[in-house]
């Protein structure tokens, strides 16, 4: 117990003689100026012969058309791969593609296993392209 009240003695202590903080630092006095007064020099990053300035402004221009010749390559492979990705029936609108492509499938499958009436569909099909060809109208 007696060591307690001397712990609580001593920081009460301390307490009493620590200052209590300003809640505002004070402000720091402002730096001094680099340039002096009246000279802009700093702030213009334009040189003084137009050449120079026609110079920089070339070399600019150059820079964001390199840059922007990179991004549209950039952007066209990317669309490529995306076409090709469509086309080869992976991503997103693979669905339809697959769709389309087993209705083929089960078509060739059907004609395949009936050779017989696969003749007679290819005859009446030639017959059918014969009369759009040639206008001769409906088959007697």
């Amino acid at each position: 117990r007696s060591m307690a009240e001397r712990f609580v003695a001593r920081a009460e202590a301390a307490a009493r003689e620590t200052q209590p903080r300003p809640e505002r630092r004070e402000a720091a006095p402002p730096a001094e100026p680099r340039q002096p007064p009246g000279d802009w020099s700093h702030c213009a990053a334009i040189p003084e012969r137009q050449e120079e300035a026609e110079a920089l402004a070339l070399a600019d221009l150059r820079r964001v058309a390199r840059d922007d010749r990179a991004e549209l390559n950039r952007l066209a492979d990317k669309l490529a791969s995306e076409a090709e990705r469509m086309g080869t029936g992976l991503g997103p609108n693979a669905l339809p593609s697959l769709r389309l492509e087993a209705v083929a499938r089960g078509v060739a499958r059907y004609w395949h296993e009936r050779p017989a009436e696969s003749m007679q569909a290819a005859i009446r099909l030639q017959g059918a392209r014969k009369i759009g060809r040639y206008g001769t109208g409906p088959p007697s």
